[in-house]
């Protein structure tokens, strides 16, 4: 007797032999990049913490390895007319000089030496998301002292 599991592809299995057959599915281990906070239209002031969910990558500062080793890098917050490097998985955005309130936040990751990491269809990984700019002044800190109120495990202190 034979038995179908579909979560295993249609693989048929002897009923006797599936405890000592049975191996886990293959998993994807490729690196991935899922936008966490701001979800799409979210209305933001000039500045925005862009906190991002990456799997099966390792950030790592570009400043203390240049050259390039699969899995590790940083990702870069692409927005109009700029972009920020960011080390940990949250990072802290200035759009006050946006040139449109409705800027498209994209997260990209990069190796060591920049290049984008690309997927196993050799397309880079990357997610976007558009938020509503508003003119109001940041609340969050100015970027360049983001650092200052936030431990390595990304909670505020």
């Amino acid at each position: 007797m034979r038995i179908a599991f579909p979560g295993l592809r249609g693989v048929c299995w002897p009923v006797f032999a599936l405890a000592a057959s049975c191996s886990p599915p293959p998993y994807d281990t490729s690196p991935q990049v899922t936008i966490l906070w701001p979800p799409p239209e979210a209305v933001v002031a000039s500045c925005v913490t862009v906190v991002a969910n990456i799997t099966n990558f390792s950030l790592v500062d570009n400043g203390v390895n240049r050259e390039p080793v699969d899995g590790q890098g940083h990702f870069h917050v692409e927005y109009p007319n700029s972009y920020a490097l960011c080390l940990k998985p949250y990072c802290l955005v200035d759009l006050s000089d946006a040139v449109t309130d409705t800027p498209e936040l994209t997260v990209a990751l990069v190796g060591n030496d920049h290049q984008p990491v690309l997927n196993s269809e050799g397309v880079a990984i990357r997610q976007s998301v558009i938020v509503n700019r508003t003119a109001d002044p940041c609340t969050e800190g100015v970027p360049e002292a983001y650092d200052s109120g936030w431990s390595d495990s990304g909670a505020a202190r």
